[in-house]
């Protein structure tokens, strides 16, 4: 996590510098000394004389440790002192002197809504932790060498009413309730331990540094002005991620926020809650899932916190905090003008429509990728659609389309509102209803064009088109192919990125009339399909030998059906002719001979690359009678009937029989 030092308003190293220790102000080691020394005086003994003296803290060392180089019987100030009662009254009014100075712990009466009596508590234990004299003085204190921390029974000692002290550290307190102190759990009540987390003390020290204990997914935001008093908790839900952090910001008058998802542990909480009153920061815990018991307790212990839980849907209310809350519902919506040029400097390419969410990714891939935005969409949702697809990196355009005028206008079309959906769902004030997604269908014999067409329109959009794999989407086990789908229908929409459904008849079929258990969820995965396909907000294309098999009511969803037919004569020859790479060893092609043979493009490339292996392996140049050979024997593959007479032009050996 990245942190700002001025978050965190902390002692100048000339401050500490005045002190007793680097890390304790002396009006907080006079404080501490002074109430040490009080007690002790208060439970003096004769000299030790047992054998086991050297095992115990005496009380001419405990003096010794709480002295100070002053003149007898005068404070800090200059003031008299009369006994050990007047040395802790005097240092008690210098230390609350000191907290008009500006510093982190003063502050932490709005941080944390301390008073000054807690903020005393805090200064002792403080003192007590940075300084082992004073931890020989708490353990003669508690007779235990071994015990150098204040137990509750003496911490209510040194702070007795009317301060508040014990109690400044119960679990109800200011303190304990921003993670500021810490209480051993185990053993009798008065024998209890109480502590001061590390970072705390780093934090009064200056130290800009995260808690340790902070999730390793914490961010740190910066927000819109100064903190107010008190904290509050507010719900942000629907949108996307970032438009949701966005109204966070605006949301929570704080100067920073603290972003992550739920913590998984109790020290991750309390390090959480901690970090937060220390920075000055609201927290905003993104989720998509109830909060769990432990979380919302914490929530609801730190109301001196500013809050924002963060999730695309309304979270159940039976697990949302006891705490009073208001809710903000955002609508989705794309990134503006405004959200381009503060994320990229730039506009948008035409035809982009992404959330605030896919722009930061985008931003992110863009600025790894030192290359323009469009060249990053693909980028943006590779990672997350790569287990379930194909990814093909589109490399053929339009000059290798070769279909009739009418079919190439519709496939062109497919493109046109691709590009221009900004413009007719934005300025023109078409209502993208219900997306702005776009489908095209693709239908005809194998062989045709229909996957050289979808990947010539993603090269043209400039996107990646990624082919879904059957075999990893299509689960036996229920819900299981629908939970596949969502994933890949969002990972796309994050990254604008083409989907193309091959042999789209085997999951967009007709439903059937229902007679068991599996016609019931095969029709599930329909329905979810129509519902899905309607919410897209990308483009995708499906591809089908047998439009025939295809559900009646996706017709409905479809924007462009391009039916692909056998080429005929005129298209054959343009497919001969690009058949064969300009670098490729050709000798004269009889173009007209080869183009009155019926074939699919499929085929003819086929034809073109046997015929190439073929004059390779006998060290030749692709002449007719190979290319001949090469279309013989892909007939025969096929099991279409040929005569010799029929490649009587050139030399084809064709066996008797055949």
């Amino acid at each position: 996590m990245t942190t700002s030092a001025e978050h965190r308003p902390g002692w100048s190293h000339a401050q500490w510098a005045a002190g007793d220790s680097p890390f304790v102000m002396p009006e907080w080691a006079e404080l501490a000394d002074a109430l040490l020394a009080r007690e002790a005086a208060r439970r003096h003994r004769s000299p030790d004389t047992d054998p086991f003296s050297s095992m115990r803290v005496t009380r001419a060392e405990v003096e010794a440790a709480l002295a100070h180089d002053r003149r007898p019987g005068t404070n800090m100030d200059g003031t008299n002192i009369t006994g050990p009662d007047g040395r802790a009254e005097a240092a008690s009014k210098a230390f609350r002197a000191s907290l008009e100075q500006a510093n982190l712990l003063s502050s932490l009466r709005l941080l944390a809504g301390a008073d000054d009596e807690d903020l005393e508590v805090l200064a002792l234990l403080v003192a007590i932790e940075m300084a082992p004299p004073r931890q020989r003085a708490v353990a003669y204190l508690q007779d235990n060498v071994a015990l150098t921390r204040p137990t509750l029974a003496t911490l209510a000692a040194l702070f007795p009413p009317p301060h508040r002290g014990v109690w400044a550290v119960s679990a109800t307190s200011a303190l304990h309730c921003a993670a500021l102190v810490g209480i051993d759990n185990e053993g009798p009540w008065g024998s209890r331990a109480v502590s001061v987390p590390s970072p705390v003390i780093w934090a009064l020290a200056g130290d800009p540094s995260p808690d340790h204990d902070l999730p390793p997914s914490v961010r740190y935001m910066p927000g819109r002005g100064q903190r107010a008093p008190g904290g509050g908790l507010v719900l942000i839900t629907g949108a996307d991620r970032q438009s949701r952090l966005q109204a966070a910001v605006s949301e929570l008058p704080v100067m920073g926020l603290l972003v992550t998802p739920p913590p998984e542990d109790e020290p991750g909480w309390k390090a959480l809650v901690r970090e937060a009153t220390l920075g000055g920061a609201a927290v905003v815990i993104e989720t998509d899932k109830p909060l769990l018991a432990a979380g919302a307790h914490h929530v609801d212990q730190a109301l001196h916190l500013w809050w924002a839980i963060s999730s695309p849907n309304e979270l159940p209310l039976e697990s949302l905090p006891q705490r009073s809350w208001r809710e903000r519902r955002l609508e989705p919506s794309k990134a503006g003008p405004a959200d381009w040029q503060r994320a990229l400097g730039s506009q948008a390419p035409e035809g982009l429509r992404l959330d605030r969410e896919e722009l930061r990714l985008l931003a992110l891939a863009a600025k790894g990728l030192q290359c323009a935005p469009a060249a990053a969409v693909a980028r943006v949702a590779a990672p997350h659609l790569s287990t379930l697809t194909v990814r093909v990196k589109p490399e053929r355009s339009w000059e290798d389309l070769v279909l009739p005028a009418e079919d190439l206008e519709a496939v062109r079309e497919l493109v046109a509102r691709y590009r221009h959906r900004n413009t007719v769902y934005g300025p023109w004030g078409y209502r993208p209803l219900p997306s702005a997604g776009i489908i095209g269908m693709f239908s005809g014999p194998s062989g045709t064009g229909k996957t050289l067409a979808a990947e010539v329109i993603a090269h043209s959009v400039g996107c990646d088109l990624f082919k879904l794999d059957l075999s990893s989407v299509v689960s036996k086990y229920i819900g299981e192919t629908e939970k596949n789908l969502e994933a890949i229908f969002q990972a796309a929409e994050t990254g604008e990125a083409v989907l193309f459904f091959d042999e789209a008849d085997a999951i967009f079929g007709k439903r059937s009339e229902v007679k068991d258990a599996h016609d019931r969820y095969a029709n599930v995965e329909v329905a979810y399909l129509l519902q899905r396909l309607e919410r897209h907000d990308g483009l995708v294309l499906l591809a089908t030998n047998l439009a025939q098999n295809i559900d009646p009511a996706f017709e409905r969803r479809i924007h462009v059906h391009v039916p692909f037919r056998l080429p005929q004569a005129p298209e054959r020859s343009k497919l001969w002719a690009k058949a064969f790479p300009p670098q490729s060893p050709v000798q004269d092609l009889d173009l007209p001979w080869l183009s009155k043979w019926e074939m699919t493009g499929g085929i003819i490339h086929n034809v073109s690359m046997r015929a190439a292996f073929l004059a390779a392996d006998a060290g030749t140049p692709i002449s007719m009678a190979v290319v001949a050979t090469a279309m013989w024997k892909e007939f025969h593959k096929a099991g279409r009937l040929v005569s010799a007479n029929d490649f009587s032009p050139y030399d084809v050996s064709i066996p008797t029989g055949n």
